[in-house]
């Protein structure tokens, strides 16, 4: 009976592991097409500013490009924000299980673990919503400059 409880927390953990990584994976590919979007927007938007404003075709071109390497810089920024978030959520989860694990299989662990996953889960979109505020005044604050 206690190994059968020991291989169900297991099984558990494997599981969760793997769906914690899923998730991640999905809110990477989110992020990165929201900001691609995002971005092709304000280069759209720039753009006929300028062309409205009667730049010239090179003034245009140079400030273009500023956007570009700006925006090259904030997706570099954004990726790693995301890689140091992955890592902690995923050593988070680890810990967790591997202190589970040590105290034996039962329900308490299976509830903590659940906890847990739930808590990551509100961490997750604390730290999506806090990362559209960062980008837009990135953003702001690169228009400004321009």
């Amino acid at each position: 009976e206690e190994e059968e409880a020991r291989r169900r927390l297991e099984a558990l953990h494997r599981q969760e592991l793997a769906d914690l990584q899923v998730s991640l994976a999905a809110e990477a590919l989110r992020r990165r097409a929201r900001l691609r979007e995002r971005m092709n927007s304000d280069r759209l938007e720039r753009r006929q500013k300028l062309e409205e404003e009667g730049a010239s075709e090179e003034e245009a071109a140079k400030a273009l490009a500023e956007i570009d390497e700006g925006e090259a810089v904030e997706m570099q920024k954004d990726k790693e924000a995301f890689e140091a978030e992955k890592r902690e959520k995923v050593t988070a989860v680890q810990e967790a299980q591997a202190a589970a694990k040590q105290q034996g299989a039962g329900a308490a662990e299976a509830d903590e673990l659940e906890r847990l996953r739930r808590s990551l889960e509100r961490e997750e979109a604390d730290l999506r919503a806090k990362g559209r505020g960062d980008a837009e005044a990135r953003r702001g604050a690169l228009e400004d400059r321009i």
